[in-house]
């Protein structure tokens, strides 16, 4: 097909007309930063130019018009002077949607009558678009954690209480916070890929031990000194996986607690409900900082987030179950804010998750190299590290066949 076969009639809007040239504005947007002393500009990019035409336009009487060229000049004057882009039919370019800038005409003469000529000059019309905001889930989830530890906080000060009681009480009471610096000492101690920051927190332990017998006297403060160190354990890991796998292991603290004798006096119901607001005080306030600490991770895909998704809410599922079934119960506030975090962090961890690639499983017919299973599924070869790590394979240059692996799926 030749070029005079493939142009088009042009047409803007609805009027029809003839162009006898077309001319084009293409390009870039740039701006040319020079520098004294400096031979040599940086030359800025700043994206593509906006694409202007202009059309030396034409309009004639014909049987179209019923040999009134009047009309066809009319309707391209409206559609010029027409508000808003309109859909131009370029002959040599195409269709494209535009926006009319600048006109002259219509230019006639009775030495060419029943003709009307105008310039047009158009450019590409792109869509209106503002900035949207995206909720930031995360953040969302974090603020409700920081509500809820004060609600949780409140909740031990109005439980925990060994004013005027035996001394049974107060030395229970006493050794349940040593069980607690105990526990987070032991757990410190264990991981070796920590910086400098650890031995405060173990003086911080080992303090709190050392001062149980003062502080169950004062439940804020008492209170208080817990969650501080739940807040440096933050800090001190040198990955956030490293925090998050300290506060899951404490999600139970209570379990590790010794088991009540009967209550059938006050003083040892007091007993009870001092240690069970202690051991609901730790696991909620590491549920809490399991939050927060979600909040920094990076997951490798959307299965991995769901893991974590449904591991977060069947804590706080067995803790809504633990304060109702214990000496002491729970206040109606302690509830909600335990529902409000759960709900927060689940749709933070769904939310990142739909965003994310997921784990497929692969079965090679025979051993091959990790980068020509990575390129096969990716298209990338650098991805092979990734074939490796996901599923230890021993030798990248032989990736097993028979057996299921684990990959991500492309995107």
């Amino acid at each position: 097909m030749s070029w005079r076969q493939r142009l088009r009639p042009a047409k803007l809007g609805k009027a029809a007309f003839f162009i006898d040239s077309a001319d084009g504005d293409l390009g870039r947007s740039t701006q040319v930063h020079e520098y004294p002393l400096r031979d040599k500009p940086y030359v800025e990019d700043l994206g593509r130019r906006a694409r202007r035409f202009t059309l030396d336009a034409y309009v004639l009487a014909n049987a179209a018009n019923q040999y009134d060229y009047m009309a066809a000049r009319d309707a391209l004057i409206v559609e010029i002077e027409s508000a808003g882009p309109r859909t131009l039919v370029h002959p040599y370019l195409g269709e494209m949607t535009v926006s009319v800038v600048d006109a002259r005409g219509p230019r006639e003469s009775t030495a060419e009558g029943g003709m009307a000529r105008f310039s047009i000059t158009v450019v590409e019309s792109g869509e209106l678009r503002f900035p949207t905001a995206e909720p930031n889930t995360a953040e969302a989830a974090q603020t409700k954690a920081d509500i809820a530890q004060a609600t949780s906080t409140d909740s031990f000060v109005q439980n925990f209480d060994v004013d005027q009681a035996p001394s049974f009480v107060a030395d229970s009471a006493a050794e349940r916070i040593r069980d607690f610096a105990d526990r987070i000492d032991s757990l410190v101690t264990q991981i070796t890929t920590l910086p400098g920051a650890i031995p405060e927190l173990i003086d911080a332990v080992r303090s709190l031990s050392a001062a149980a017998s003062n502080l169950i006297l004062v439940p804020q403060t008492l209170a208080s000194s817990i969650t501080s160190i739940f807040g440096q354990l933050r800090l001190i890991a040198s990955q956030p996986a490293g925090a998050l796998e300290i506060t899951r292991s404490l999600f139970t603290f209570g379990d590790s607690l010794p088991t009540m004798p009967v209550l059938s006096t006050p003083n040892r119901q007091r007993q009870a409900i001092n240690q069970a607001a202690m051991a609901r005080l730790v696991e909620q306030t590491a549920l809490y900082t399991a939050v927060r600490t979600v909040a920094a991770l990076q997951f490798s895909s959307a299965d991995e987030a769901l893991a974590l998704r449904d591991e977060l809410v069947d804590a706080f599922d067995d803790q809504v179950e633990r304060i109702d079934a214990e000496p002491g119960g729970a206040s109606d506030q302690v509830y909600y804010a335990l529902v409000d975090v759960r709900a927060a962090v689940v749709k933070d961890l769904e939310t990142r998750a739909a965003q994310l690639a997921k784990l497929l499983q692969l079965t090679l017919p025979q051993t091959r190299p990790a980068i020509v299973v990575a390129f096969s599924l990716y298209g990338d070869a650098l991805r092979d590290s990734d074939v490796v790590a996901r599923n230890q394979v021993r030798h990248p240059h032989f990736v097993p066949s028979g057996q299921a692996l684990e990959v991500l799926s492309d995107g």
